[in-house]
């Protein structure tokens, strides 16, 4: 396996884990707007927020690319 195809093979692990990460905020904000435990709507907002935002450092991790071309 070359450094390339391992290189796309993390890229692609990483977007499917941001886009799972990004999913599960949405159905958290969704159950949440419904109305159905009012009490504890502040604490799992607060969880799903810091899994959004670990994804999100994750993204900024990434080394920046630069392609050959450019040099």
């Amino acid at each position: 396996m070359t450094t390339e195809t391992t290189g796309a093979d993390d890229l692609t692990a990483l977007a499917e884990l941001t886009a799972r990460e990004a999913s599960a905020y949405l159905t958290t904000v969704t159950e949440v707007a419904s109305g159905s435990s009012p009490d504890t709507a502040i604490p799992i907002l607060t969880l799903a927020l810091s899994q959004v935002l670990v994804a999100g450092a994750r993204l900024g991790a990434i080394q920046d690319v630069v392609p050959e071309e450019r040099y």
